[in-house]
């Protein structure tokens, strides 16, 4: 079927270009896309054929002709992504386990989904295994979709429909079930709704509708010229259209999936070659034959190339990136490949097919377990607080720690964060309710209340040292990447508005009002989207901070005493990841505290236009004149990019008090008398 492997080739280029250079093709991600319809395609019309012939199918056939095409390449590269992860950083040791044992079960797209919705999601650099997230999704695919023609058949002999005709039914029915939630999904969550199943299963419908409606077969050779012609050119007008930020999948998923449709519909089975000579060309039906290990291999290798350089690829590097992927995927689909791909035969195939996949999950679980016990190793060596105690503050005159001290307390900074997190009190994008966590008396007189977004809560720590050594109240209300300013902004893919948060900020105000807290302590990032707005830079901010005066104001007016802790830098690097570098050395990290301490924080420019709210200056605290360090008296200051360590936020505890004693005093009992 040239059709196929030509749309194969074409669609692997797109991805792996997409992958080393994305500024070349910005929506090259749409490959991937173009993978589900062929496989939704091929998979249902081999099923369907094999009912056809035998009025059954097979379940130990289909399940070993998947293990034997695909888990043996699969392992490979797992098994040697686990033996290379020690060449990464030792931040994402752990990280990079876990995806080997995902990946291995195929369940990727769902911890990726479930990362994209935690308090790592956007600060992470992508992990070699990322891309077996929609090996994962095909996967779950080849699993449930052979049941579905069991159904089918069973159907089919209790009334006058045919199983053809039964499978119709259920793949317009899943398809358009499944193009709606991803629409919805889109909008409302879109890093969940980019990785999982169910938004993504009607472009496997897709492709198996054009199975079982073969209408398109007696088609002209023109009309199918043409229509591969439009589903190449709708396929290349995504990559050159779309990017990160297109709400995707949803509408726009229509595009390339609708387009790979009509070229496969462009090469019907026994008719002329009509597809457009793209596809035809040699050196893509080369790649299509390859394209599921060229797949598999060039983003591990990528990822480590980038890891080494620490910084975005040249053109040379670039080119020596994408030649080191195709002979790797070559070799891998010559040597492993092929030869498990077209066994001996034996009358015992499926026996022999469950042994290689057992094999094969073993040797990943394995692999996965030699990295974990490295993991452990590396922490054995010490708590955040002994680190504390035996380092002295980095950066300091005879005060550098061994390389292994940095790594240990890089592996645990990566989770050390608030308390709010773990208590499942933190509203995550889809949600609009109010969640809260209860520190401290709960009886107390001073009842304090921390508001805002991740960098709000990054204080949680502090605040709850203070609350518990004074006898206060604290309640913590925060939410992923919501602004207090009364506006509406992005969810941060494309310009879809962040609706949720709209809700979530006047549910906040109306708990507030109820609850009447003696203080409330407001912070959040200096940094965020607004819909559909051309303001930049001081524009923006002022804007910014124009309304966030509106929210606050309404506090004021309720009689509510607001004290806002400024925004800390956005430190623009992923420190954990860089403490724990192989090449690391002291003070490699840290980064110079001017650019940072100087970009615009719409908090200081609303507490300047307003002499009612009182703002609190931590940055002293957190950098200093030249240099925003890494680590501080032992203990790592950045989480990720620009989120404080819990540990450290706690460290902050008594300089926090100081600032905030006129307030607390204030807020009390006897001082309001």
């Amino acid at each position: 079927m040239p059709e196929v492997h030509g749309l194969r080739g074409f669609a692997v280029s797109v991805v792996v270009l997409f992958h080393i250079w994305p500024g070349l093709l910005p929506g090259g991600f749409v490959g991937v896309d173009v993978f589900f319809v062929i496989s939704g395609y091929l998979i249902t019309g081999l099923l369907l054929k094999e009912m056809d012939s035998t009025g059954r199918v097979s379940l130990a056939s289909f399940y070993a002709r998947r293990a034997n095409r695909l888990l043996p390449a699969a392992t490979a590269v797992l098994f040697l992504v686990a033996v290379c992860s020690f060449r990464l950083p030792a931040s994402i040791w752990a990280d990079t386990a876990d995806q080997v044992l995902a990946s291995a079960f195929y369940y990727q797209n769902w911890w990726l989904a479930d990362q994209a919705q935690g308090y790592f999601s956007a600060e992470d650099a992508p992990g070699p295994l990322q891309h077996f997230w929609s090996l994962s999704v095909e996967e779950q695919f080849y699993f449930v979709w052979p049941l579905v023609f069991l159904i089918a058949g069973r159907c089919a002999k209790g009334s006058r429909r045919s199983h053809t005709d039964w499978l119709r039914l259920f793949v317009v029915t899943f398809g358009m079930i499944s193009f709606a939630y991803s629409i919805y999904l889109s909008h409302s969550s879109p890093a969940t709704a980019f990785f999982a199943t169910t938004t993504r299963a009607w472009e496997l419908a897709f492709g198996g509708g054009l199975a079982l409606f073969p209408a398109w077969l007696n088609f002209s050779a023109a009309t199918r010229r043409g229509l591969g012609t439009a589903g190449v050119g709708s396929i290349l007008m995504a990559c050159l259209a779309f990017s990160e930020t297109t709400v995707f999948p949803g509408y726009a998923a229509l595009l390339p999936t609708v387009g790979a449709g009509m070229v496969l519909v462009s090469g019907a089975p026994g008719r002329a070659f009509s597809i457009p000579s793209l596809l035809g060309a040699r050196v893509l039906q080369y790649l299509g034959g390859i394209s599921y290990s060229l797949y598999l291999w060039h983003w591990p290798i990528l990822t480590f190339e980038l890891v080494r350089l620490s910084r975005p690829l040249s053109a040379s590097e670039g080119l020596m990136v994408l030649l080191l992927s195709q002979v790797a995927a070559h070799l891998s689909k010559a040597l492993i490949e092929d030869p498990f791909r077209h066994p001996i035969r034996s009358h015992d195939r499926e026996n022999r097919s469950l042994q290689l996949a057992v094999a094969c999950l073993l040797l990943s679980v394995l692999s996965v377990q030699g990295v974990r016990y490295q993991v452990s190793q590396e922490l054995s060596g010490g708590t955040a607080e002994n680190l504390a105690s035996r380092s002295g503050r980095a950066g300091e005159a005879g005060s550098a720690a061994p390389v292994s001290t940095f790594r240990r307390a890089a592996l645990m900074a990566r989770g050390d964060v608030p308390d709010t997190y773990k208590l499942g009190c933190y509203a995550s994008m889809g949600l609009s309710e109010v969640l809260k966590c209860e520190f401290g008396d709960p009886s107390a007189e001073v009842r304090i209340a921390l508001v805002g977004d991740s960098h709000a809560a990054q204080w949680t720590p502090a605040l709850r040292v203070i609350a518990e050594k004074n006898g206060f109240h604290l309640s913590v209300y925060s939410k992923m990447a919501c602004t207090l300013s009364d506006l509406t902004v992005t969810t941060g893919v494309g310009e879809f508005p962040y609706t949720s948060c709209d809700v979530w900020r006047q549910n906040l105000l109306s708990e507030l009002q109820r609850t009447r807290p003696s203080l409330v302590i407001v912070s959040q990032s200096r940094s965020y989207r607004l819909v559909n707005s051309p303001e930049r830079g001081v524009e923006k901010a002022n804007h910014l901070a124009s309304r966030l005066l509106v929210t606050l104001s309404k506090l004021r007016n309720e009689g509510l005493s607001v004290v806002a802790i400024a925004d800390t830098p956005r430190i623009g690097v992923n420190i954990p990841s860089c403490l724990s570098r192989v090449d690391y050395k002291d003070r490699d990290c840290d980064q110079a505290s001017a650019p940072l301490l100087e970009s615009l924080d719409p908090l200081k420019i609303a507490s300047s236009q307003d002499s009612d709210i009182a703002l609190i200056e931590m940055n002293d605290h957190v950098c200093d004149e030249s240099t925003c360090p890494a680590m501080q008296g032992g203990l790592v200051v950045w989480r990720d990019k620009h989120h404080l360590t819990a540990s450290f936020a706690a460290s902050l505890a008594p300089d926090l008090e100081r600032a905030l004693r006129p307030y607390t005093v204030r807020a009390s009992p006897v001082a309001r008398r």
